[in-house]
Formats: structure tokens, C-alpha cells, sequence
């Protein structure tokens, strides 16, 4: 063994390898710093790439960036739910499928991994990822503020035709379809928020403020129900937070009194609008199947799930929509195919079972309670504002599944790897937002 060592030591290829490693960790291309420029690139392009381009540049990513990640705080879910997704694709009924999901979902996982290093390598990140994903918003926002008063072609069938609002616009900017921008634009309201209390120079405040509010707008625009279940979430959890965090002597019974009069307020301000109290209120035809179409083919669609889950309970059918696409039209209520269950975690127990569910739960959690802890570290705004953002994100994929979808898909790691990296110093915190 000595001999070999010592040959090794010695021989040509060593000395190539040596300097590779050494070009690799000298190089700006191969550095945590090109790492947050690519990411930065990501979050710019997010709203106008396919699939399709966004799968390249996440390998794009993995091929070069691979050996900057590190052990995560998340580590061990990763790896337990990776494991997990890994036996339901061995066990697939629809293997190959599967295996793109697979791809797929790792993929996301180095996302994830990638964030936290850039966060972890400098703090100054943060702000320029988020402020990037939040200025890319401004040009998103005016496409869909466009459409809500100039009008637009609805391109699918995710308006009720029997509705009395199925004369309204459904705004859906670059994105294609409201859901999906209601899901891309719910993390821009609470890292918004925080980001102009960091921000000291008021004109970075103004824009900031603008592209906020033309979110909350879209939002409402989209007429997303899921999605206004979302917003109105993450805007208390993120208001209660942030007075926890400035006040936290405060009685404990002042905190659930403001929740209840912002969610008062909302539901008030809501209710004032005829198209939008309409819209709410179809939220509870969920008890009449008659009354609203657009409920009535989802619940038809969650039995089908329903019957799935029974068929395949420990690990599914496997990740990724692909596998699921082939499987549900056994399982399908009569005219009733879908492209997912609408309802994240019934897509989670189909694709990876029950096994899966409580895997992802436990990764869930410890997300959670390092936010509950983010709320009492002063320096770790962005934390909260991850925080959030998550929670918000949570309850829309309660009754949603574009989660799944890559343009949310990126900002929900990107919410999580807020909430995830410690944070930094005080005078770094100064540092990163003069």
C-alpha cells in the first residue's frame, strides 16, 4: 500500500490533478461568487424560461458547482426523503417516468444547497438574490396590472364558464397562468417587506415598494383562491413577527388581537368588492358540487388521487409529473384527467407514499421551527421574511400544486435557505444593506 501511495505521489497524473485542484479553487469560475452570479441569472430569467430551459441551467449548476456544497442543516431530511424517492422509483409501475422525476427533484435539492453556500460564503448575497428575484418583479407585475385593465386571452381552462365572474380577467402575466403567477409572486410580499426595512437608500425603498404592491395586486387579480388563502397567511404570520421581533415584551395577548383584526381588516377590505366577495365565497361550494365547477372537477380529481394512494400506500408511484400522468388515467373519474392532485400533500403521498409524506413533514418542521427561532434573533430579518414566505407558500399548496412547477419551485429553496443559514453578525448585517 505504501508503494502505491508513494508512486502516486510521484507519478504525472498526480501532478495534473494537483493543479487541477488548484486552478479549480484559485478560479472566480469555480467559486462561491460565480455560484451566486449563475443563481442570480436563474432569478432574473425565472418568469420567461420553459421547463425545459431551467432543467439546463440547474445541471448547468450541478456539473460546475458540485463540489462547493457543503453538509447542510437540512442534511438529514435531504438525504432520508432522496432515499425514500429513490425506492419509489425502483418500485415504480412506471420506472422511467419516475426516474426524470427523480432527476428532477435532486435536482432542486442542489438548488437548495447551492443558496445556502452562496448565504453561508457572504451574507451580501442574500440581498442581491432576493433583490433580484424582487426587481425582476417589477417588469412581471406591469404585464399583469397590463392585462387586468387592458384585458387578455384567457388560455386555459381555469375559468368557470357557469361562474357569474367568468366575464373578468385572470391576470397571468409572462407566466401563462394565474395560479402559477399568484404561486411565483407570493414569496415577493413578505421578502418585500423586509427588504425595504432593511434597505437604507430610499429610492432602492421606492422601487422596492412598487414592485411589492404590484405583487399584492397580481395576486389579487389572478383571482387565486388558493393563493389568497396563501397571502392573507403569510401577511399576518409576517406582521405578527415582526412585532414580536420589535416588541417582544408585549402582552400575550396582544399578538392574537392583531392577528385577528388584520385578518378582520382583509376579509373587510375583501368583501367591499363584489367580484372578489364572489370569489371567496365559492371557496365554501365546496359543500355544493353544483354551485361551482372549477371545485367540483378538483374534488373529482382528489378521489381519483384518493384511490391512487390507496392502491400504492408506502412509497407511490413514483416522483415527478410524468409518472403520474400515466398512472392517474386508470384510477380517473369519468371526463375528469388532470395534470396533478391539486393538493401538495396528496401529490406528495402518491409520488412517494406515506413514508415520503412523513419524511417531507419532518424536513417541513425543521424549516418551521428554525423560523420560530429566526423571530427572536434581531440581526436575521431575512429570516422572517423566509419565514413567511414559506408558511404563505404552505397553504396555497394546500389547494394548489404548481409548487411543484420550477418557477415556484426555486423561490420555495430560496424562502427555505433564508430561513436555514444563521445569521450573520451585526456589522455584517450593516455591511450588506448601506
Amino acid at each position: 500500500m505504501n508503494q502505491i501511495r508513494t508512486w502516486w505521489q510521484y507519478s504525472f497524473l498526480a501532478q495534473i490533478w494537483v493543479l487541477i485542484r488548484s486552478l479549480i479553487s484559485n478560479s472566480f469560475l469555480f467559486s462561491p461568487h460565480s455560484l451566486a452570479v449563475w443563481l442570480i441569472i436563474l432569478l432574473v430569467l425565472l418568469p420567461y424560461l420553459s421547463t425545459s430551459q431551467i432543467g439546463l441551467i440547474l445541471l448547468g449548476i450541478t456539473a460546475f458547482y458540485l463540489p462547493l456544497i457543503h453538509n447542510s442543516a437540512l442534511k438529514s431530511p435531504l438525504i432520508s426523503y432522496s432515499i425514500v424517492a429513490t425506492i419509489a422509483t425502483i418500485f415504480s409501475p412506471v420506472r422511467s417516468a419516475a426516474l426524470d422525476g427523480l432527476v428532477k427533484l435532486l435536482l432542486y435539492f442542489i438548488v437548495f444547497l447551492a443558496l445556502e453556500r452562496v448565504f453561508i460564503a457572504n451574507h451580501k448575497y442574500r440581498s442581491y438574490l432576493v433583490g433580484s428575484y424582487i426587481l425582476t418583479n417589477i417588469l412581471v407585475t406591469i404585464g399583469g396590472l397590463r392585462q387586468q385593465f387592458f384585458g387578455a386571452q384567457q388560455l386555459a381552462t381555469w375559468w368557470d364558464p357557469s361562474s357569474e365572474l367568468s366575464s373578468l380577467t385572470r391576470v397571468y402575466s409572462f407566466l401563462g397562468n394565474p395560479n402559477l403567477l399568484a404561486g411565483y409572486l407570493l414569496p415577493a410580499i413578505p421578502l418585500g417587506v423586509v427588504a425595504i426595512l432593511l434597505t437604507k437608500r430610499w429610492t432602492w425603498k421606492l422601487l422596492i415598494a412598487l414592485s411589492t404592491l404590484g405583487a399584492f395586486l397580481c395576486i389579487i387579480y389572478s383571482y387565486s383562491r388558493g393563493a389568497w388563502l396563501g397571502l392573507g397567511t403569510e401577511v399576518m404570520v409576517l406582521g405578527l413577527s415582526l412585532l414580536y421581533w420589535r416588541f417582544a415584551s408585549l402582552s400575550v395577548w396582544v399578538l392574537p388581537a392583531l392577528g385577528l383584526g388584520m385578518g378582520g381588516a382583509m376579509v373587510g377590505g375583501i368583501m367591499t368588492k363584489p367580484s372578489l366577495k364572489a370569489r371567496v365565497l365559492s371557496i365554501f361550494s365546496i359543500f355544493d358540487r353544483n354551485v361551482d365547477q372549477s371545485i367540483s372537477f378538483r374534488l373529482r380529481v382528489m378521489e381519483g388521487a384518493i384511490e391512487m394512494v390507496k392502491q400504492y400506500p408506502l412509497f407511490g408511484i413514483g416522483p415527478g409529473n410524468k409518472a403520474f400522468n400515466l398512472v392517474y388515467p386508470l384510477f380517473q373519474k369519468v371526463r375528469h384527467s388532470a395534470l396533478g392532485a391539486y393538493s401538495v400533500p396528496l401529490e406528495l403521498t402518491i409520488e412517494t407514499g406515506f413514508i415520503g409524506l412523513m419524511v417531507y413533514s419532518w424536513l417541513v418542521i425543521t424549516v418551521l421551527i428554525k423560523g420560530i427561532k429566526s423571530i427572536r434573533i434581531s440581526p436575521n430579518l431575512w429570516g422572517i421574511g423566509g419565514m413567511a414566505a414559506v408558511v404563505g407558500m404552505i397553504v396555497h399548496g394546500l389547494a394548489d400544486t404548481v409548487w411543484y412547477r420550477p418557477q415556484v419551485q426555486v423561490l420555495w429553496w430560496l424562502a427555505v435557505a433564508l430561513v436555514m443559514v444563521k445569521p450573520g453578525t451585526l456589522q455584517e448585517n450593516r455591511e450588506e444593506h448601506r
